[in-house]
């Protein structure tokens, strides 16, 4: 299993257990922050709820919205 494959499982099952992001911390506080990508709507919740999270940036190549696939479905 490659160590890709390995981070998404990991953030997957960290995500669905305790709601929240990897590695949220901020880099400018309250104004730039960085984390693992989120993996379920509930993380996106919580980025915004606690951190007041306003936009999301992400460097893959897909869209963020395909990788909000884990143990559930993500309805647009």
């Amino acid at each position: 299993m490659s160590m890709v494959k390995i981070g998404n499982l990991f953030r997957c099952i960290y995500g669905h257990i305790t709601g929240r992001s990897t590695n949220f911390n901020w880099i400018i506080e309250d104004k730039l922050a960085g984390c693992g990508m989120p993996t379920s709507l509930r993380e996106i919740k919580w980025l915004v709820k606690e951190h007041r999270i306003k936009s999301i940036i992400t460097i893959k190549e897909k869209v963020l919205v395909l990788q909000t696939r884990c143990f559930f479905k993500v309805s647009q």
